[in-house]
């Protein structure tokens, strides 16, 4: 079992692409103001969030991707959303789409 779990932490770390991905960040769009991306939790998995940004870089829709999470816990999701929508700032910019498309991905691990 242990080397199973060791196994998936490398595999998963090794092939994983970042916590921000999808239209967003192929189009170059830079974070102005980061966020945790990593949470404690009574288990261990992901929160996916599909996102929208306007032009002044603000998150204007936040919607959990339950088919990508791992984690089905409502509480923790909400505590996740409300760190995106309050904190994740994104730059300015007229030359972006009106609301530019991405995923932000929370990682829930247990407390030490």
């Amino acid at each position: 079992m242990k080397y199973l779990l060791v196994f998936s932490i490398f595999f998963t770390s090794l092939f994983s692409w970042g916590q921000i991905s999808g239209r967003i960040i192929e189009d170059g769009r830079k974070i102005t103001e980061e966020i945790p991306y990593q949470m404690e939790m009574s288990k261990t998995g992901i929160l996916v969030f599909d996102i929208a940004v306007d032009v002044k870089g603000n998150i204007t829709s936040c919607k959990l991707n339950k088919t990508e999470s791992t984690i089905n816990s409502t509480t923790y999701a909400y505590k996740a959303k409300n760190i995106i929508l309050m904190q994740l700032k994104f730059e300015k910019g007229n030359g972006f789409p009106t609301f530019h498309h991405g995923k932000v991905t929370i990682t829930g691990h247990l407390p030490e």
